[in-house]
């Protein structure tokens, strides 16, 4: 699956329309499948285990939840998720050129 047909999987999957209050479930929503990573990634740093088959499977479900919730932001925004990767590589591209880490 390309990304286009992921994002056109997600449009097709989505109860969401676009509106200020859809814009905010779903960021919400995104912030929340954010903590549900953070919190996986926690525990399983904490046993030592972040290597573990199930443990990347769990981990790999909920960045498919991120992934999802993301695309309908995009989506909500009226953007593809092509538009804001090559933004994004084209930002971190320039800040790299001028000697500047992505965290600066």
């Amino acid at each position: 699956m390309n990304i286009h047909e992921y994002e056109e999987s997600v449009i097709a999957t989505s109860n969401y329309q676009r509106s200020n209050e859809s814009l905010f479930i779903v960021t919400v929503a995104l912030l929340g499948e954010l903590g549900e990573y953070a919190n996986k990634v926690k525990k399983a740093s904490f046993k030592k285990t972040l290597d573990n088959a199930l443990v990347i499977d769990d981990l790999k479900s909920e960045l498919g939840d991120v992934l999802w919730y993301l695309t309908e932001l995009c989506h909500q925004h009226d953007l593809s998720l092509d538009d804001v990767a090559r933004a994004n590589a084209d930002k971190v591209t320039n800040r790299k050129q001028k000697g500047l880490t992505y965290n600066q």
